[in-house]
């Protein structure tokens, strides 16, 4: 069994070399990285109004400032060495500090706006309708409701953190980064004491009981009469938070309950947490199939030693599904047999000039209803013309599943889609949400890696769908390693916003309806070009409750940020070869290879892994060649090594059982119907539980 002395935890905690908190990251510089749609001569006349505003706020300013915001509101603008905003959002922070009476000519032209918008969001009962009234018009008196509506509608959906980071902006002294001026001076105590109540509902829900009583004290000494609905009860705020806290909290964190494994990370927000609990014991898989993945290399002569694919694969109704970039395969989850195979594209041939040495490639899909959406080409990027190979510009393909009785299932293609641009690429496989589909493209030119992100709506059409837009998100050097890169970039949904870790520079969030750039992230680069090549598994952003956490593969670091507005919460630098795997409700879990191989638990509120602040780390001896996801259920981590299954309690990081009792082999895993699917580059396993279980929460 895996034991980690006292002393050697001592040692590691000793010579840890990461910083952590909410300082501004340093580290090397990324001037160089241009960020899409952000203006110097923007931010240089934000500057010359501030100014103007301080000297004296008449109306003629607010109205040059209102103009300023309807010219440029789209144009992002940086605010601090990393961050950058709409100018239309730092203007509304802007604004927020004047008073009241000041702000009468902004309300005068913008409330009837926002009534009308919010009248319609609320007829049609479209969250996203609420968010647009708060980043357009978040110091109307209309955006009052919009910001009360959604939060309730966030804490409905188990993300506690982000309602109440909404309601921040309706308490004097919060955390916001600007306060609605209804509340900012005091003058409307009963919405001061709704969104504080509305607070302590949420405190209590996460657990976080000393905090709800300390709101629950505010609103008895400071508002002891104030009374609306709360919790489904109509009372005085104080006695109905002092009842709840009466009595244990049960929510329910959302996550994956094990019927479906739609994507990589298993969900579109790429957070893997699995709604079950696990029963340690032994696992054994009951069927082996052995997988033909292009290319097929052989294990002798000239190409022996190459890397064979290994995909992530997909799985629903008693049905498996991956890809090697050339062909999509079916497989049944309870035996293992071959359901169907579908030809996307002609393999390349077995050369060492496309399929260089040392290359791996981790190629995904996505699974939406009865609809398979992929990138077929070959999984390496490289310059155009890089040995006369146009192979890796790739294609978005459609597949229809059709099932049939007794379980059969046929493949048929439906369409395919080119890069958006001459000379580009797809990245990973799209994100699906509903019936609109989002990709990630590039394009290499001199020297320069371009990136974006374009909209097609609807993805189940027939034919090929209508772009609905498409949004450029950085320009940044790029040095390709001669091999070129594998690891193809895959999006995040988070709450109606895409976010693109670019793994070249820059984070950004879009409206996921219109393309309009949020906020984006410029992180410092690490020293060290080649990392932005190297790891070959996907590094997406992770998306949970309210937080974007990215650990950038050109970076040294962790960050986690706000999904409102792109603020850093904290980071965690100092390290090297980061793979995220999971969030769950305290912890992030993640592995690094430096300065120690080890798995971190990482505090989701402080960014730290040492124990005395709610983290935790165990150092890992054997590591494998290559990183693997783990699987993290209600109350474990269970880590694939080379040794065996890893399991691991989300409190202390303590092992369950030893995982030399496992028969499981190192691989990538899913989990569907009860079973674990596993995928090496040569094997396809399913594991049936015998004493190491699944099953629902306890």
């Amino acid at each position: 069994m895996r034991r980690v002395t006292v002393g050697m935890a001592m040692a590691l905690l000793a010579w840890w070399p990461v910083s952590f908190g909410n300082q501004n990251p340093g580290g090397a510089s990324a001037e160089a990285v241009q960020v899409a749609g952000a203006s110097d001569q923007t931010r240089k006349r934000f500057a010359e109004l501030e100014e103007r505003l301080r000297r004296l706020p008449d109306a003629e300013a607010v109205d040059e400032v209102l103009r300023w915001m309807e010219e440029d509101g789209e144009v992002l603008i940086q605010v601090d060495a990393h961050r950058y905003v709409p100018a239309r959002y730092w203007g509304q922070v802007l604004l927020s500090r004047l008073s009241p009476q000041q702000l009468q000519t902004y309300r005068l032209r913008v409330d009837p706006l926002a009534e009308q918008m919010l009248a319609r969001a609320r007829q049609q009962g479209e969250e996203h309708g609420l968010r647009r009234v708060v980043e357009r018009y978040g110091l109307s008196r209309p955006a009052v409701q919009a910001l009360l509506l959604s939060g309730d509608a966030l804490l409905e959906r188990g993300e506690a953190a982000a309602a109440r980071a909404l309601w921040e902006h309706l308490q004097p002294e919060g955390t916001a980064e600007w306060t609605h001026p209804d509340v900012r001076l005091s003058q409307n105590a009963d919405l001061v004491a709704q969104a504080m109540a509305r607070q302590g509902l949420a405190l209590w829900l996460e657990g976080e009981v000393r905090q709800a009583r300390e709101h629950y004290e505010r609103l008895r000494q400071q508002y002891p009469q104030a009374r609306g609905r709360l919790a489904g009860q109509e009372g005085v705020y104080h006695e109905v938070l002092a009842e709840l806290l009466r009595q244990p909290p049960h929510y329910p964190r959302a996550g994956n309950v094990g019927r479906s494994w739609s994507t990589f990370g298993s969900r579109p927000t790429r957070n893997p947490t699995l709604a079950l609990s696990y029963r340690p014991g032994e696992t054994r898989p009951a069927w082996r199939r052995e997988l033909s993945l292009v290319p097929r290399l052989p294990a002798e002569g000239e190409l022996a030693g190459f890397r064979q694919p290994w995909p992530h694969p997909v799985a629903a109704e008693k049905c498996i599904f991956l890809t090697d970039g050339f062909r999509l395969y079916a497989f049944d989850a309870i035996s293992g047999r071959p359901h169907a195979t579908l030809e996307l594209l002609a393999p390349p041939p077995l050369a060492r000039e496309v399929w260089p040495p040392g290359t791996l490639a981790c190629p995904t899909l996505t699974l939406e209803g009865d609809g398979l959406y992929l990138r077929a080409g070959l999984p390496l990027l490289r310059p155009a013309g890089a040995r006369g190979d146009r192979g890796w510009t790739g294609r978005l393909v459609h597949v229809q599943i059709q099932r049939h009785e007794k379980n059969g299932v046929t493949l048929q293609e439906r369409w395919r889609l080119a890069p958006p641009i001459p000379n580009a690429f797809w990245e990973g496989a799209p994100l699906v949400v509903g019936r609109k589909l989002w990709a990630a493209y590039g394009r290499f030119e001199g020297g320069r890696l371009q990136q974006g992100v374009v909209c097609y709506d609807p993805a189940d059409a027939a034919n090929p769908p209508a772009l609905r837009w498409q949004a450029e998100v950085s320009i940044s050097p790029w040095l390709p390693l001669a091999a070129g890169r594998t690891r193809l970039e895959l999006l995040t949904w988070a709450d109606g916003r895409i976010v693109f870790n670019t793994n070249s520079g820059v984070v950004m969030a879009l409206d996921s309806s219109t393309g309009q750039r949020l906020w984006a992230f410029r992180y410092p680069r690490a020293s060290r070009s080649a990392g932005q090549d190297a790891p070959a598994q996907p590094a997406p952003a992770i998306y949970d409750d309210g937080r974007v956490y990215v650990a950038p593969a050109d970076s040294d670091g962790i960050f986690a940020l706000d999904v409102h507005d792109g603020r850093l919460l904290w980071q965690l630098r100092g390290l090297e070869g980061v793979l995220l795997h999971a969030v769950t409700a305290r912890h992030l879990f993640a592995t690094v290879r430096r300065p120690l191989p080890a798995i971190l638990a990482v505090n989701v509120k402080t960014g730290s892994p040492r124990r005395s602040e709610g983290g935790w780390f165990v150092p890992l001896r054997d590591t494998a060649t290559e990183s693997v996801l783990s699987l993290t259920t209600l109350h474990h981590l269970l880590y694939p090594t080379r040794a065996g299954m890893l399991a691991l309690h989300h409190e202390d990081g303590t092992p369950c059982f030893d995982p030399l009792s496992d028969q499981l082999p190192l691989a990538h895993y899913v989990m569907v119907d009860g079973m674990l699917i596993a995928v090496t580059p040569q094997h396809l396993l399913g594991c049936v539980s015998e004493r190491l279980r699944f099953g629902p929460p306890p």
